[in-house]
């Protein structure tokens, strides 16, 4: 255990360990191992939060899918809020994003179901994952002439 050395004659041994520690070279190896426990703490907390939506399920954790019926529907300046009853319990789901495709998309009283990390009764644009329409298509659009309700599945 005198000496490794590698093929360009660059040596690491204890000799040449404890004579950098005496004039002081010893020292740059701590900032980089301080950066590095950092940035691997700040990349496993924050990784999944920042990348979770763009990674598969095995990567990103699982979501939780939540359906149930729109009990109100309100524009509050550029947001639309829309208050769902689901089976943990009622939410209001706040979308900043695409609010007008969500608006001509969900009317109340449709079946909505919507994609989150964990059930809270206040979720910021939540992943909407289908809605099923409550309300009768106009006969020119069914076939046949029947009232129709159909699931639209939409990845917003």
């Amino acid at each position: 255990m005198d000496d490794v050395s590698s093929k360009d004659g660059d040596a690491f041994s204890m000799e040449d360990l404890e004579k950098d520690l005496k004039k002081g070279r010893g020292g740059r190896r701590l900032p980089w191992l301080a950066l590095g426990f950092v940035l691997g703490i700040a990349a496993t907390i924050l990784a999944p939060r920042f990348l979770g939506p763009y990674l598969p399920g095995v990567f990103g954790g699982e979501r939780e899918i939540l359906t149930g019926p729109v009990l109100a529907e309100r524009h509050d300046g550029d947001r639309l809020l829309l208050t769902i009853q689901t089976g943990p319990g009622d939410l209001i789901a706040s979308f900043s994003e695409r609010v007008a495709e969500i608006d001509l998309l969900i009317a109340r009283g449709d079946t909505v179901t919507i994609a989150v990390d964990d059930y809270d009764p206040f979720v910021e644009n939540p992943d909407i994952e289908g809605v099923r329409k409550v309300t009768p298509v106009a006969p020119e659009h069914a076939e046949g002439g029947d009232t129709v309700a159909d699931t639209v599945p939409i990845g917003l």
